[in-house]
């Protein structure tokens, strides 16, 4: 189930709603896909990804690799094989932490970029001009130096550079983390699935984003123009939009690049 904002007055308002089966109608042995959360976690041999049972069929440092972002709440792809018993064998899995974007979010959008102040009583971050809410299940992950060790909410601190990807939050600026990578260096910029066309503003998380004469547009990596945006309803993939680290208001993109599909 996927929503744009938090329940009101017990209610939620729904965006989509999908339906996971408890099994899946394949023949033993056939190599099936899963994209979604672990939704259960003991261990790297039982463990649920969208409320199916799946387990680690790996061995070595491959094995090490898959495992050592797994756990209860990871946004993960699973790739493998289902048992006669039922359980899919992973014999490839991946945790989206350290991509700017996770492939499989309908609607996901990503925030790059300092960290320019913390509220002390909520823990949101504001980055670029947004505020970057985290939730209880929210996973704080330290991408410094090469590595990716857990971390604490309260390790980020100002003047940090953080990728935090989410869902809009029914607050323009508004961002509802689902998780938060401190990264030692990146472009500042957003990255969504989702936005508006509102020429000559690309409208993200419910905030205009200005774009001029002086923005540079790419395709792919080759040179295009506003015209690919606002000059009609062509499908895009996900937008990519350059943003002065300490924003303004309004704020105006430095150059924006199209992905229809095939980057």
């Amino acid at each position: 189930m996927l929503a744009d904002a938090g329940p009101t007055g017990g209610f939620l308002a729904a965006r989509s709603v999908t339906s996971v089966p408890r099994s899946l109608s394949v023949g033993e042995d056939a190599d099936v896909v899963l994209n979604g959360m672990v939704t259960r976690y003991v261990s790297g041999d039982d463990f649920d990804v969208a409320g199916l049972t799946a387990r680690l069929e790996c061995s070595g440092v491959d094995c090490e690799s898959m495992a050592q972002d797994l756990g209860a709440d990871a946004a993960v792809q699973l790739t493998g094989a289902q048992a006669a018993d039922g359980v899919v064998g992973a014999s490839h899995l991946s945790t989206y932490l350290s991509g700017l974007q996770s492939p499989y979010a309908s609607g996901e959008t990503t925030v790059v970029g300092p960290i320019v102040a913390v509220d002390a009583g909520t823990g949101a971050l504001t980055v670029l001009g947004f505020q970057l809410q985290p939730l209880m299940h929210t996973r704080f992950v330290d991408h410094r130096d090469g590595g990716r060790s857990a971390m604490f909410a309260q390790d980020l601190q100002v003047g940090d550079i953080v990728s935090a990807a989410g869902t809009y939050g029914g607050t323009p600026g508004l961002l509802i983390a689902e998780s938060n990578v401190r990264l030692t260096q990146q472009d500042p910029q957003v990255i969504s699935h989702r936005f508006g066309r509102a020429e000559p503003a690309i409208i993200v998380l419910g905030r205009p984003i200005l774009t001029s004469g002086a923005t540079r547009w790419d395709e792919c990596g080759s040179a295009t123009g506003a015209a690919r945006l606002f000059g009609g309803e062509a499908y895009i993939y996900h937008l990519a939009i350059g943003l002065p680290a300490l924003a303004v208001d309004p704020l105006e993109a430095a150059w924006v690049s199209i992905n229809e599909g095939s980057c």
